[in-house]
């Protein structure tokens, strides 16, 4: 009788066991006639305990690898202006740029890495100059980046004259930008809300119907602006003592905060101006001729005081006309004290602010400000004041005595490098600086 064979393989048991003495002859003829059988069964089991034992293999990268991880750059007209992008790759490559104001960093390689574009200043030229950049890999590979380097002062909304058309504004004022670049204006003597999409002609209403009034499809006198990510508008409605809000593609307004009476009472409004709000949606508005900065939570009836006590002074627990309100990611509010000539900064629950720009003394000293009006505090806690008076805006960094100009020169005019009474100032997630240029009726963007 033939002797069983046992295989072993993991939790597995094969038999091979020859059939009963009496079919010895049968079983060994089977064998003798089909011996490839159980080598071909033993090769399979081999096989299937090494791939139950061997450790999982990498797939090798794809041959001849090139990819470039930005098509498109757009780049501030600025003195050694720079933007990055990334090219992924597993062979040999090379970059170049087809016009001299382009500088490359590195400008060829092996492998993943950043290549750092630096343009030359192109600020005060009022056109646009284009670049490509072309990546050459071996084995035959290409890509191309677009490069753009706008003007670093461009006209974004407006015209040389104020009026009603689509295409002008009268007396703009609270401004922002949403993540599409679109710009939002408060167009105070036009009653209404204009959207410019970007490098539009003309605006489109998003809030007001262009007739001042009390109704809910109206406002008058609209100033303040702050727009929420999917569109939503809340505008300060000074001269119905309300703050009302839009939904996107709303026919009508809905009423957030105050009462659509003046008064003094925490339920009510005394020409609300600026106005911000949190990541919890409550409303932050600076109350101007109450000296107060006013916190409205969703669905309140009433404001709970949150800066200055009601009566205007200069001392540091007082306002006198604030005009704008900004928070940053720690919920201190800073509010532009314009009758006193400073921002001032304050911790929630505090008593008190603490001068952060301006020394309370009017001038045009860059330690001074004079007529503030609009504010906004980018993530590194940078300020941005603009001076109706001076004809400018000024940035703070945190700690500092005194602030640079970035907008404007200081100098009352309707040149492109020149403001006249700026109102409102907004920064974009990009840096560009926007700014409400009252009376040349239009809105400018300044590269910084």
């Amino acid at each position: 009788m033939l002797k069983p064979h046992i295989i072993l393989c993991g939790r597995n048991e094969y038999l091979l066991q020859s059939v009963h003495t009496k079919k010895t002859t049968n079983a060994t003829m089977y064998i003798t006639k089909r011996p490839h059988f159980i080598f071909v069964l033993a090769i399979l089991l081999v096989t299937s305990c090494s791939k139950k034992t061997d450790p999982p293999q990498n797939n090798p990268p794809p041959a001849d690898n090139l990819s470039v991880s930005e098509k498109n750059l757009s780049i501030a007209a600025l003195t050694n202006s720079t933007k990055t992008f990334t090219i992924t790759s597993n062979i040999q490559w090379t970059a170049s740029s087809d016009q001299s104001w382009i500088t490359l960093s590195p400008a060829s390689g092996n492998g993943n890495a950043n290549i750092i574009v630096t343009a030359l200043n192109n600020a005060g030229n009022p056109s646009t100059r284009s670049a490509t950049i072309k990546i050459n890999g071996s084995a035959n590979k290409s890509e191309t980046v677009a490069v753009t380097q706008d003007a670093g002062i461009i006209i974004l909304a407006g015209s040389a004259s104020s009026g009603s058309g689509l295409n002008q504004l009268n007396v703009p004022y609270g401004i922002a930008v949403d993540k599409k670049q679109n710009l939002y204006i408060a167009d105070i003597n036009n009653s209404r809300i204009v959207k410019w999409t970007p490098n539009s002609t003309q605006g489109i209403i998003v809030a007001g119907n262009g007739t001042s009034g009390q109704g809910l499809d109206q406002l008058s006198d609209p100033q303040g602006l702050f727009v929420t990510d999917d569109g939503t508008v809340n505008v300060t409605d000074p001269a119905n003592s309300r703050v009302m809000r839009w939904a996107p593609a709303a026919t009508q307004g809905i009423m957030v905060a105050g009462n659509g009476t003046r008064g003094s009472s925490l339920n009510q409004l005394f020409d609300p101006i600026g106005i911000w709000m949190d990541a919890n949606a409550d409303i932050f508005l600076a109350d101007l001729n109450n000296n107060r900065v006013v916190k409205w939570e969703p669905g309140a009836s009433q404001g709970i005081l949150a800066a200055g006590s009601n009566t205007f002074g200069s001392g540091l627990d007082q306002l006198n006309g604030p005009r704008a309100v900004f928070g940053d990611s720690v919920n201190n509010i800073y509010i532009v004290d314009a009758g006193n000539n400073r921002v001032v900064k304050w911790a929630p629950g505090a008593t008190q602010g603490i001068i952060v720009a301006g020394d309370g003394t009017i001038g045009d000293g860059l330690n001074q400000l004079s007529n503030p009006s609009g504010l906004f505090v980018d993530s590194k806690n940078n300020i941005y004041v603009t001076e109706v008076d001076n004809h400018r805006v000024t940035k703070w960094l945190p700690g500092a005595s005194q602030g640079v100009i970035v907008a404007g020169d200081g100098t009352r005019g309707s040149a492109i490098t020149q403001c006249d009474r700026p109102l409102a100032v907004f920064v974009d997630f990009e840096g560009y600086i926007y700014v409400s240029d009252m009376t040349n009726t239009r809105v400018v963007r300044y590269a910084q």
